[in-house]
Order: structure tokens, then sequence, then C-alpha cells
């Protein structure tokens, strides 16, 4: 039981940490000041809790240059990519290390493998929040990349919306992202 519930609450701290760390950095480079945890969208918490595959609030950066839109999906993209390998490395090298001092007996044990659930599911939630992305949907940073290249090309996808949302939600129930992200963050992490 206390396991379960050390995994639950790292899954909601790791799913609020991965959708602020998603979007801050476009808010940065467009130099907005908002507050990060409006961030934090309830239906993505929800979906990062029971399939690991969640979004983020999207704020949209439309500007008259297609660029903006552009280059806040690359970098939206590339933050999920860089908390990714961040994460892996710090649970293979900083906490995995530690595995014959957790213990659910001792504070310290406890402590750690709270830290490991918390960075693991980091890893599994951006692997997750990564593919979501890649999804050609509006708000989605694909759908941003597909604004700054082509009018064209993403009014089709606004026309698309709801069947590339049906495809994106039987993904989702099949389990295939889920699956996916836990079995190559259990590779990397040689479990």
């Amino acid at each position: 039981m206390k396991e379960q519930l050390l995994s639950l609450v790292a899954v909601l701290l790791a799913s609020c940490v991965v959708m602020i760390l998603h979007e801050l950095p476009k808010m940065i480079i467009h130099h907005k000041n908002k507050n990060i945890f409006s961030y934090i969208d309830p239906v993505g918490l929800i979906f990062c809790v029971t399939s690991y595959c969640g979004f983020s609030k999207p704020y949209i950066y439309l500007g008259k240059e297609k660029e903006i839109s552009r280059r806040s999906g690359i970098v939206g993209l590339c933050s999920l990519f860089f908390i990714f390998i961040g994460s892996i490395l710090l649970a293979k090298y900083g906490l995995k290390p530690l595995t014959n001092r957790m213990n659910l007996e001792t504070l310290e044990g406890t402590i750690l493998v709270f830290c490991y659930f918390f960075i693991q599911s980091i890893a599994i939630i951006s692997s997750g929040m990564f593919v979501t992305n890649l999804f050609p949907l509006a708000v989605l940073d694909m759908g941003q990349i597909i604004r700054g290249k082509s009018d064209h090309m993403y009014f089709s996808i606004l026309k698309s919306d709801s069947i590339i949302k049906m495809i994106y939600f039987v993904v989702v129930l099949l389990g295939l992202i889920k699956s996916f992200g836990v079995q190559t963050v259990m590779y990397l992490l040689g479990s």
C-alpha cells in the first residue's frame, strides 16, 4: 500500500514537472511572463496518471511570422527529449547505484524509493508526451511546426482535427504510448 501511494504521488508530481518544463522554454524564448503553474492541464494530468502520455495546457505563440510557431514546436519537442535524457541519466547513474539502500522500512530508504519512482516517472511521462506531441493536432508541437511550414497543410490538419484526435485516443486506449514509454525506460535503465 505504501509503495502504491508513493508511486501515485511520484507520478502526479512528475506529471506537473514535465508539463511545466515542456512549456517553460517556449515562454522564455518568446519573452512572455506567465504563471508557470497555468501550464498544468487537469485533463492532461489525468492522462499522465492513467496512461503516462498526457499533455500540458499550451500557450499558443501566434504571430504574423510563421517562424514563431515553427520555433515554438521545435523547442517543445526538444525540451521533452532533453527532459527524457536527463531523467534517464539521473536515474541510471545517480539513483540506481543506491538501490541496495532502497527499502520502505527506513526513512532514508523510503525517500530513495520515492526519488527513484519520481525520476523514472519523469522519464516515462516525457517520452509519452514526446510521442503525443508528434501527433499533428493544431495545439500540439507538431501542429505548430506544420503551421510554421505551410498554411495549406495547417488548414488540412484543422479540417482533420476530430479524426486525428480519435486516432490518438485509440492509440492511448490500446496502451501503445504507455507500453512504448515503459519498455524504453526499463530497457535504458537495465531493469
